[in-house]
């Protein structure tokens, strides 16, 4: 990579975390529970999935869109997403991702059906235990001879942290290359000091 191209990237990473903020804080910016409804039937299985949101109405609509008669393909968009949180000093980015297949990865984060496809909901459910709730969790750990944490949550406490993801404001900017999507989620969560990207090493 040349110096020149390195400065592109930054500078590119700077405009997302620039224009993400303003996007965000917009009162009509789409929250993650507008891009899809699960239709559940009384014994809990999933009857119906659909996506009210259309590219149509983000600002990157044509994004990806080559085949007019294929609507899947017209609501795929590989790329960097945002979520802000509402706080009272307004929307505050929380999360920067990347997906070659934004509203898929959207769909885990809101109603996926593991703490693998939730691990955003994972972490906000982790983090808001109590002391006695970590006891509780390696005393399940044990019991079940499980090494995994992520494995040993609870649903019911797993589910409440998606319901939570599912509140948040949504950005997206397309990027469909892959090297440029790794680099600027990196940049852009820490131009932002995004909470909940977590970057520990062993």
């Amino acid at each position: 990579m040349t110096p020149e191209e390195l400065k592109k990237l930054v500078d590119t990473s700077d405009r997302i975390a620039t224009e993400c903020l303003e996007q965000l804080a917009k009162k009509k910016a789409p929250q993650l529970k507008d891009f899809h409804t699960l239709v559940k039937s009384s014994d809990g299985k999933l009857v119906k999935s659909f996506q009210p949101i259309t590219l149509s109405r983000l600002k990157h609509g044509a994004f990806n869109a080559k085949n007019n008669q294929d609507r899947k393909k017209n609501n795929t968009i590989s790329g960097i997403y945002v979520f802000g949180e509402n706080t009272s000093e307004g929307v505050r980015p929380v999360y920067v991702g990347r997906s070659r297949d934004i509203f898929s990865r959207f769909k885990q984060h809101g109603h996926g059906g593991d703490h693998y496809q939730s691990s955003l909901a994972y972490l906000i459910a982790f983090d808001g235990m109590s002391e006695e709730d970590h006891v509780n969790l390696a005393e399940t750990m044990k019991e079940t001879n499980s090494r995994s944490k992520r494995a040993s949550m609870s649903d019911e406490r797993l589910q409440a942290a998606m319901a939570e993801v599912r509140e948040f404001r949504v950005y997206i900017y397309p990027e469909p290359n892959d090297y440029k999507q790794y680099f600027c989620e990196v940049a852009v969560a820490g131009l932002l000091r995004a909470k909940w990207n977590k970057f520990k090493t062993h």
